[in-house]
């Protein structure tokens, strides 16, 4: 018989943030500040939210200069594409 190991905590977390970024950024890149409130809005951890990044190749991208930058995450084209 074919032991299944039983879901834990932190795969049901890395799931949870991975489905949370797949549909913030479905439409295009977000600011970084902007996904991390919406997932501590919704019990996302920040460490469980890198984790799904990781996971998922999200792009970080900089924009502007100095005082001015702002940090977006962004899907990359492959995963992307295939929603």
């Amino acid at each position: 018989m074919k032991h299944i190991r039983p879901i834990s905590r932190l795969d049901h977390t890395k799931e949870s943030a991975k489905a949370l970024l797949l549909e913030t950024l479905k439409a295009g890149r977000v600011p970084v500040e902007n996904i991390r409130v919406e997932a501590a809005q919704a019990g996302v951890s920040a460490s469980a939210l890198h984790r799904a990044k990781a996971a998922l190749g999200i792009k970080s991208i900089r924009a502007g200069q100095g005082a001015e930058t702002v940090w977006y995450w962004e899907l990359s084209e492959q995963k992307g594409d295939q929603s």
